[in-house]
């Protein structure tokens, strides 16, 4: 019990062997050719509140002025996602006109909304960068200002630096992989983890409802996954059956009452804790059922409950709240959120951790 004990605690601090735990053994073959180990990575958009600009109390809306006639005021803006683009939606004024002895003649003024749509790329360093797209500028009413083109090239520049400015990394993926991997490779197998780190590589991200998408893939090379060691094989040990299955739900309970009771001190939607909870009861409930139901089963029930709870609780983190909770909490949530699925993309990938 110490050892489930000591794996819970991880699960408390986040970390990615907080989902380790629900990895159990199985004696069954190893794979005979390289493995392609493929899953997504996903970026929040409230991660990436950055790249908008919301004034905070002590200060005003962004400004840009070159004279009498080349002014432009940023009053605040924000992500939104249309038709499966990402747009760059910012409520401004501008004035635009030609300068001449200390006149400004025939003055363009704008006051409305300007949409830049945002094309999501990665650069060398493993930042997620975006670059500016299509530019289009609407009225007080929300009526196209097409006429308005040239207020549009004031506009753009301005916007760019802030996008340039802004980059997320992605380097975190394969420190969390290398954490997974190192806690069930031999010692004597360290040095041939590096080159399979190596491997990583990273998609052309997208965009999704839920966040950017990235896909990731890692070359698992012949051999290399006969070699790991299914964690908690020990705690297994001459374990079978009716045994097994009740080690495997312990974990499972002690993993799910962890991170509820930390999301609960952390989450103030009252329908998200209620959320909270039912997953805890629910979870709960199945979990007699399994210990009292003696089969056969179509699947593996334990993993079976895994599964479901972990779809549970990826809906309900995604649906809180950004500004409930700080960036760090956020930048938390997600990190925990592509653990759990690059472990998933692992348990389905090797078959003797499955």
């Amino acid at each position: 019990m110490s050892a489930v004990l000591a794996r819970v605690s991880h699960a408390a601090g986040w970390s990615l062997l907080g989902v380790l735990v629900l990895l159990w053994p199985a004696a069954v073959a190893g794979t005979l050719a390289d493995t392609e180990l493929k899953f997504s990575l996903t970026i929040p958009y409230a991660l990436l509140g950055d790249l908008a600009w919301q004034p905070r109390a002590d200060e005003g809306p962004a400004e840009f002025v070159d004279g009498s006639c080349r002014r432009l005021r940023i009053e605040s803006s924000r992500l939104e996602l249309r038709d499966d683009k990402l747009y760059l939606v910012s409520r401004g004024e501008a004035r635009l006109g030609v300068s001449l002895f200390g006149f400004c003649i025939k003055p363009i003024n704008w006051h409305g909304d300007v949409d830049v749509l945002l094309e999501p790329y990665i650069d060398a360093e493993w930042q997620l960068r975006f670059r500016l797209g299509s530019t289009e500028l609407r009225d007080a009413q929300g009526k196209p200002a097409t006429l308005l083109n040239l207020i549009g090239g004031l506009i753009r520049p301005f916007i760019n630096r802030r996008a340039e400015l802004f980059g997320f990394d992605l380097g975190a993926p394969r420190e969390q992989i290398a954490e997974l991997l190192s806690k069930v490779v031999e010692p004597a197998d360290q040095a041939e983890l590096q080159s399979v780190l190596a491997s990583l590589r990273l998609g052309r991200p997208r965009v999704d409802r839920r966040g950017v998408l990235v896909e990731a893939q890692l070359t698992l090379p012949e051999g290399f996954a006969d070699g790991l060691l299914p964690p908690g094989q020990a705690d297994a040990a001459g374990l079978a059956g009716t045994e097994l299955t009740q080690l495997q739900l312990e974990r499972l309970d002690a993993f799910i009452v962890a991170v509820v009771k930390l999301l609960g001190g952390e989450i103030t939607d009252p329908v998200l804790r209620q959320q909270l909870l039912a997953l805890l009861l629910e979870s709960r409930y199945r979990l007699v059922d399994i210990l009292t139901d003696y089969g056969p089963f179509e699947e593996e029930p334990v993993r079976s409950l895994f599964v479901s709870d972990w779809e549970r609780l990826r809906k309900l983190l995604l649906a809180v709240d950004p500004g409930t909770i700080t960036h760090a909490r956020l930048l938390r949530y997600a990190t925990f959120l592509n653990a759990g699925d690059t472990l998933l993309a692992l348990d389905a990938a090797l078959p003797q951790l499955a």
